[in-house]
């Protein structure tokens, strides 16, 4: 997580090491409705078309039996409104 008070040109991953905060997310290969590119990390607004609701998600890189990858689809309504490093609040316990 995000250590209180330092630049956040670095963080702390969960194995406790200091990355280079361009080192921390990997590329999805899908963009936001505004054309931005969507990165592991980033706190995306999903809003749905069939309904009036609307859902935030944080973007991971999934590894199970039955695959792997993220849990974004090309098929998606999405807004990125943040991400975990620069919006730690967005995330939810």
């Amino acid at each position: 997580g995000i250590e209180k008070g330092y630049v956040f040109d670095w963080y702390k991953d969960l194995g406790g090491r200091y990355v280079h905060i361009e080192e921390r997310n990997e590329f999805t290969g899908l963009t936001d409705n505004t054309g931005k590119d969507i990165f592991e990390g980033d706190i995306l607004l999903i809003e749905y078309t069939t309904t009036p609701q609307t859902r935030m998600i944080t973007v991971e890189f999934k590894s199970s039996s039955a695959g792997q990858g993220f849990n974004v689809r090309p098929t998606g309504n999405y807004k990125i409104i943040g991400n975990i490093y620069e919006n730690p609040e967005l995330v939810k316990e």
